[in-house]
């Protein structure tokens, strides 16, 4: 997203992009993305207003488009800046937001066996398998082989896994131009953000999935198997030898 014409946001999947995205529309800040003005489904000023975060989030389309493409677009001479996060929380965010939403869009079937699955069922493919032109087709492997029977939602549910499976380098590419804030400490990212817009900018409530149960917890067993596939993305010396 481009913000306010000041500033390039890379909205990382569970990593307060939600939370920063409805923070802009708040502050009425002028938002781009790469294919279009504004992403605010048709939303008035008084929608917005009266509209608390969930509502909000659920109307609000959110994309995450990479680095390259909003550079080609917006050009290479601005600010970028991105939130970061543990990549073994972030995972397990994911997860329990693809719960969240397979429950929010009528899934019920998806929603219980997803709270009941286990990281060695998970996590049980190999790096080269997402790719970006291995990925659909491994995705839809992967929902088939589990038996989920998706019916109205299965494009959407695709996706969700898509963005689960993508690895978050994909979108950053370990560009050195980025400045990185921790997802522990928002409130520098709010005066960087007030400093450069020259209008005050709060972080409006980070989302959460929290409230939904599933099998998976950060031990030594997923740290070994999210490495054994991640660690080849997640590391920018050993990225640019493979890709």
């Amino acid at each position: 997203m481009l913000i306010e014409n000041k500033f390039l946001f890379i909205a990382i999947p569970r990593s307060a992009s939600t939370s920063f995205h409805i923070s802009c529309v708040k502050n009425n800040f002028d938002i781009q993305i790469y294919s279009k003005r504004t992403n605010v489904n048709n939303l008035t000023t008084d929608d917005i207003k009266n509209m608390d975060y969930e509502e909000l989030a659920d109307n609000l389309t959110h994309y995450h488009e990479p680095l390259v493409a909003l550079n080609q677009k917006f050009g290479n001479n601005i600010p970028i800046i991105a939130i970061k996060r543990n990549k073994y929380e972030r995972f397990i965010s994911l997860w329990k937001h693809l719960i969240d939403e397979c429950n929010r869009v009528g899934e019920i079937e998806v929603t219980e066996k997803l709270k009941i699955m286990t990281i060695d069922e998970i996590l049980n493919f190999k790096s080269e398998h997402v790719l970006e032109n291995n990925i659909d087709a491994f995705t839809r492997k992967f929902l088939t082989k589990f038996d989920f029977k998706v019916m109205i939602y299965f494009d959407y549910v695709v996706n969700m896994f898509k963005i689960l499976f993508s690895p978050s380098s994909f979108l950053h590419n370990h560009d050195p131009r980025i400045i990185w804030f921790d997802i522990k400490e928002v409130n520098k990212l709010e005066e960087w953000v007030t400093n450069i817009t020259g209008k005050e900018f709060k972080m409006e409530k980070i989302n959460s999935s929290q409230h939904f149960d599933c099998n998976l917890v950060i031990d030594e067993n997923f740290k070994k198997k999210y490495d054994s596939i991640y660690e080849i993305y997640d590391n920018p010396k050993i990225i640019k030898t493979l890709l």
